[in-house]
């Protein structure tokens, strides 16, 4: 993937085999930095979905920091350099087409049907990427969620956001499966694909209403000039004696 025609192909091609290949062996070689280590590529896929699900366009600058642990990651060569972002824009771009077109947005090695499963260690990754994410754009939903017309989904989106952000941290919520009235997590984990789908469905909707809620004009107000008030005109004369009938 080295050559110009390559290049080229990623910017304008859709996420792929080769192109997740290349990106997991650039987060593996990856060192640990002083902000972290990378995420793994699952985990970036979780963070994608929580950019992809955003109700306001997020900096490229702010979710690639996230996903690289660093706001100066070392790449080999600036070709490496740009392979690598455009890669990451192009998972990005796919995350968002499966999500419009109603497709299954939870990745297929993340589907768990039990704790024991390598799907489930798979779960946890995306689930921390996706925590990462929304911690991220947690102070734009603030703002978001109170807008009347989003406010009566408020709390299926808060629901739907713990269930998913939950597995990153499944060890206190293993222990209380364990008591007599404990969650049933194996009937949690069937319901994921559900819930991230839930989850995809209702953050179009609120991105539909807060973009048109941003895009609304300004009200203009409107001051009525009385007939002995001083033209706006600055004449200096009353409005009656100046500019009112013209």
């Amino acid at each position: 993937m080295s050559d110009s025609s390559t290049k080229a192909s990623l910017a304008n091609c859709a996420f792929d085999q080769q192109q997740e290949k290349v990106l997991s062996a650039y987060l593996a070689s990856c060192p640990v930095g002083k902000s972290g280590q990378v995420m793994t590529l699952t985990a970036i896929k979780g963070l994608m979905f929580a950019i992809a699900n955003s109700p306001v366009n997020v900096p490229p600058d702010r979710w690639m920091t996230l996903a690289l642990a660093t706001k100066t990651p070392t790449f080999e060569s600036v070709q490496q350099e740009n392979d690598i972002r455009h890669i990451l824009f192009n998972l990005l771009d796919k995350t968002r087409k499966t999500i419009s077109g109603g497709f299954e947005v939870l990745p297929e090695e993340c589907r768990a049907e039990d704790v024991y499963s390598s799907e489930f260690s798979r779960l946890q990754e995306w689930a921390m990427g996706y925590g990462q994410g929304s911690e991220l754009l947690m102070d734009v939903w603030t703002q978001v969620l109170k807008h009347p017309r989003v406010q009566p989904m408020e709390e299926s989106w808060s629901s739907c956001m713990l269930l998913l952000n939950v597995w990153s941290r499944a060890d206190s919520l293993l222990e209380k499966a364990k008591k007599k009235d404990g969650p049933d997590v194996n009937k949690m984990l069937q319901a994921m694909p559900a819930v991230a789908r839930e989850m995809a469905v209702m953050c179009h909707d609120i991105r539909g209403i807060w973009q048109k809620a941003i895009e609304k004009p300004a009200t203009v107000r409107v001051t009525k000039i009385g007939r002995n008030d001083l033209c706006p005109c600055g004449s200096g004369k009353k409005h009656k004696k100046c500019c009112e009938n013209k």
